[in-house]
């Protein structure tokens, strides 16, 4: 139908509700919105088109709550659409080229544009391409709502290791990231920025090192061109902070 058709132009389809609360809510909703003294119902996403006699909604949720209207739905052959009244929010199943309003539903996007989800941790990540030391990539990520990405299992890293894996860093044969770590005591107690738990670690061979002078944690992506031990994809090692990275990672949660 032509309404459901333009509710997918706005990445949307026509709503679906699940709940007697969520009925009321959209029937108030558009008595508001459409505001006009002619208009007594609109169009939802429910219809039998897919398969006569067997209502379901053109988003694909399940079709496990309905408000029929007394009467409805009718034993007339399909297929037919269902049209929601503005006052009393009852339902009726209609010829799906009558023209009525209709009330779209747009998915909220887990993550902003430019930033990839992760469906294990239920965070969103994002590169950031800039030559900046720790500092000022945490602050390019403060910016972005987020902080420099914390790592708290090994998939987890993982993760970030593949995402960020055509970083290039200050050297050409060298590949890190900056990570949102940091040691404010010469390397006895670590922790993240965005204040989550230090849970997991993977310090490369004899690392951290160097306390007093290294106090900013980094990630290998990939190893030197000397094999150094200390610098495995996916390691930890610690450097001045005041090194400069072309490339990290921010990461902040989902949206809501």
């Amino acid at each position: 139908m032509v309404a459901d058709q333009k509710c997918r132009t706005l990445g949307g389809s026509l709503v679906s509700i699940h709940d007697m609360f969520e009925n009321m809510y959209i029937s108030g909703e558009s008595i508001v919105l459409l505001n006009q003294s002619t208009i007594i119902d609109f169009w939802i996403g429910a219809s039998d088109i897919q398969s006569t006699d067997k209502w379901s909604w053109s988003d694909h949720t399940s079709f496990d709550f309905s408000s029929w209207d007394k009467g409805q739905p009718p034993s007339t052959p399909g297929p037919l659409c269902v049209s929601s009244t503005m006052n009393g929010a009852k339902w009726s199943a209609l010829d799906c080229f009558v023209s009525k309003p209709y009330v779209c539903e747009v998915k909220a996007s887990i993550c902003a544009e430019d930033w990839t989800y992760f469906k294990y941790t239920d965070f969103c990540y994002k590169l950031i391409q800039h030559d900046a030391t720790w500092s000022e990539a945490e602050k390019l990520c403060v910016n972005e709502n987020a902080h420099l990405v914390s790592l708290h299992s090994f998939y987890e890293a993982l993760f970030v290791t593949y995402f960020a894996s055509n970083i290039t860093s200050r050297d050409a044969n060298i590949k890190e990231i900056w990570l949102g770590l940091s040691t404010p005591d010469n390397n006895t107690f670590w922790e993240w920025t965005d204040g989550t738990p230090f849970d997991y670690k993977n310090w490369g061979l004899n690392q951290p090192d160097n306390p007093g002078a290294q106090n900013c944690g980094v990630m290998w992506i990939s190893q030197p061109r000397d094999h150094s031990s200390w610098a495995n994809p996916l390691a930890w090692d610690n450097l001045e902070c005041n090194e400069k990275i072309l490339k990290n990672v921010c990461k902040k949660a989902r949206n809501v």
